[in-house]
């Protein structure tokens, strides 16, 4: 994103590998949500924006083998433009991979209704499952292209008629 404008970095727990490491910043990227007519459409998972799937292929020749486990856990807020409401509030279906992976997101509008608030926490390798067959392939792929239509979910914002009405 060419566009962004980053500040107030915070990286945590860097030199401790026991806890998570973290990092908090505000990000501002003019023109990230598209407008049609007294509509904004954006898709709040910003950290997987314009990134395509993970498996490609229809087949695959080689067990897929992941380098570690790894967990994912993502809070994005969103400052609302002035005169914006939140037109639909569904969030992805939450879905699991039994013990081995989980995917959940969430949607929310603080009370003021002024910032909206996602949320997603995924992990993948449960129980060190990090070696797939080639047979297993397909229901992998299935799985990460769930994950990838997920993390492209889109929310509407909705121009009020008060604010369409303002010059």
């Amino acid at each position: 994103m060419s566009t962004a404008e980053i500040s107030d970095i915070k990286i945590e727990n860097i030199t401790d590998p026991v806890k998570p490491y973290t990092y908090n910043y505000h990000i501002r990227v003019p023109g990230y949500a598209q407008r049609t007519g007294k509509r904004l459409f954006l898709q709040p998972e910003f950290f997987q924006h314009g990134i395509g799937p993970l498996f490609t292929g229809s087949e695959r020749k080689y067990p897929v083998y992941f380098s570690y486990p790894w967990s994912e856990e993502d809070v994005v807020t969103v400052d609302l433009p002035a005169g914006f409401s939140l037109e639909n509030a569904d969030a992805p279906a939450p879905f699991s991979g039994s013990t081995i992976s989980e995917y959940k997101g969430s949607i929310g509008v603080t009370k003021d209704g002024s910032q909206l608030i996602y949320k997603r926490n995924f992990f993948f390798g449960g129980g060190g499952a990090i070696v797939f067959p080639v047979e297993i392939y397909p229901r992998l792929k299935s799985y990460f292209d769930a994950v990838h239509q997920s993390d492209n979910h889109t929310i509407t914002l909705k121009q009020s008629t008060t604010a369409a009405a303002t010059p």
